[in-house]
């Protein structure tokens, strides 16, 4: 390293922000990035070139001048001490080791049998007074939309009777919408009250969005952080605590931290002002919430019949919608537009709903991804159990495999499309495990780059399962060829003969052989990190590449 500060050619103190220099180059370059005052322009037409300050103070324009043209930069500008507290994690939060986040531990229990028995009398009784038959399908449903009390009230305290009035209200109202749907009463009652239960925790949440607007004139932000939670009252985030005692020993800002990170109030803000710039009408509200829960259910049962319904009720709602921009008064109007600003929110919503997918997804990492090729799922799950290759219980792997099953035997070649299906199926299907998955997805992430480490081992990955997948796909291909069943029927037929041909490939041999390849194509360091995190998602005992040293 050079003796000298090449700033001021005074003897040099070390690399301070990019450039080698003497402490007090690095202080007044540090001083002048904090300053909130404008510099003083150079009285000598920015030509000096003495900034020892032996004689008279060095200029300051042209020293910080000289300080950027020597490459000093601000990117590691640290503008606070360091706090020396404990870091908050899960573990912290919980006060146990990550290593025991997976033990059984006190459940909170809520009897809801009495609101399925209240939903179940609502679709049985359908609409509660005779719908206009010249109406629209969307017409219809704006009936159903409740309007805010003009009491409502700020709660100071939200704890868990509000949290299941909430419930309460929000399950029986989605009930009440969707009997104005008359496509949606055709199906068989116990069709019903499937997909209502899929849906009612997603439905009311363009209204809230809408009706927080209008409780904060469109105006969301640090000054004004409330949310319409309820017809009779509403939350400040702020000012009301959230007693969540009930449901974790951690702290509301603690688990709102682990699930959200510091960008939930950002998203909140973005959505409300985005809902109050489109100004909703009654129908353009009724097709967002309509559509919002079809397409969730859609994707959440995807390959099942209940998918094609959902289908076939998204395509009612949008020659509704085309019908209502099409009248004389919308002539003028960019609706093209306004409609694809209304989808993305829909979307923006749906992916709130998964922000928890990579997180979940990772913790579930294993040879799932090639067994799950096979279509009897109780066996496939309970090898994988077997085999030590999951923290999943077999009983809580089956409905992932049942959700992603269709899309491997749809496009079983396409490695994206099937871990970004993945995501889906898994955050749709183990929210049980979100918290212990975060904190090992943070863990790990944290000693090395683990979205960058599965990047690099993907395919390496499959090259070591070729053999098996190149059976599947062949035994696949052949089924798809000559099974004369269609539909569901052919797809479990043809996965079947998978499982049949492929679920023997797989055993701890393999898996060690797999493991040992994989760890030639890590560093020391991204090796060690597995090491360290790999025996609290899986069982590594059985397997010889786990005593690999680097």
């Amino acid at each position: 390293m050079q003796k000298y500060c090449e700033i001021c050619k005074l003897p040099a103190h070390g690399s301070h922000f990019g450039a080698v220099t003497c402490r007090a180059c690095a202080a007044f370059f540090r001083r002048a990035i904090l300053a909130k005052r404008i510099r003083k322009s150079c009285k000598l037409n920015n030509d000096c070139s003495d900034f020892r300050g032996l004689k008279t103070p060095p200029c300051k324009s042209c020293r910080m001048r000289k300080c950027v043209q020597a490459g000093m930069i601000s990117d590691n500008l640290q503008v606070q001490k360091i706090d020396n507290k404990i870091p908050q994690s899960v573990e912290v939060c919980l006060g146990r080791p990550n290593i025991l986040l997976l033990s059984k531990s006190e459940r909170t229990f809520v009897d809801v049998n009495y609101l399925v028995k209240q939903g179940l009398e609502i679709l049985n009784f359908g609409s509660p007074s005779p719908l206009h038959p010249g109406k629209s399908h969307l017409e219809k449903m704006t009936l159903a939309i409740s309007k805010p009390s003009r009491t409502c009230k700020k709660l100071l305290l939200a704890n868990r009777d509000h949290t299941t009035q909430i419930w309460e209200t929000d399950f029986l109202s989605a009930a009440k919408f969707f009997t104005h749907f008359d496509s949606f009463m055709e199906l068989p009652p116990g069709m019903q009250m499937q997909l209502l239960q899929a849906i009612w925790h997603i439905w009311s949440r363009v209204l809230k969005v809408v009706n927080t607007a209008k409780l904060c004139n469109g105006k969301w932000d640090n000054n004004q952080r409330v949310l319409h939670v309820h017809d009779d009252f509403y939350v400040d985030l702020d000012d009301t605590k959230f007693d969540v005692s009930w449901i974790v020993s951690c702290s509301f800002e603690q688990v709102k931290y682990f699930l959200f990170g510091d960008s939930l109030n950002d998203k909140i803000e973005e959505g409300v002002n985005a809902i109050h710039k489109l100004n909703l009408s009654e129908i353009e509200l009724s097709f967002m919430m309509a559509q919002l829960c079809f397409e969730y259910a859609e994707n959440r049962f995807s390959g099942t019949e209940i998918a094609g319904i959902c289908e076939r009720f998204q395509a009612i709602l949008a020659d509704d919608i085309h019908k209502y921009y099409t009248r004389e008064s919308w002539k003028d109007k960019n609706y093209a537009g306004r409609l694809a600003q209304i989808l993305k929110i829909n979307r923006e919503i749906q992916n709130m709903v998964r922000i928890l997918a990579t997180a979940i997804l990772v913790s579930s990492i294993s040879l799932v991804s090639v067994l799950a090729q096979v279509p009897n799922r109780a066996k496939v799950c309970q090898k994988a159990v077997n085999l030590g290759v999951t923290f999943y219980t077999a009983k809580e792997l089956e409905p992932i495999l049942t959700c992603i099953e269709p899309t491997l035997y749809n496009t079983p070649e396409d490695t994206s499309a099937i871990i970004d299906k993945g995501k889906s199926c898994v955050i749709n299907n183990s929210m049980s495990k979100a918290i212990p998955a975060l904190s090992l997805y943070s863990g790990f992430n944290g000693c090395t780059d683990l979205m960058a480490l599965i990047d690099k081992l993907t395919q390496p990955f499959m090259n070591q399962c070729k053999q098996v997948i190149n059976k599947a796909l062949k035994v696949l291909n052949n089924c798809k060829k000559n099974n004369k069943k269609t539909g569901v029927a052919k797809q479990n037929a043809c996965i079947n003969n998978v499982y049949g041909q492929c679920m023997a490939m797989v055993t701890k041999a393999f898996i060690n052989k797999v493991c040992t390849a994989l760890s030639k194509k890590m560093t020391a360091k991204e090796w060690n990190c597995a090491k360290e995190y790999a025996p609290k998602v899986v069982n590594v005992k059985p397997y010889a590449c786990y005593n690999i040293v680097k």
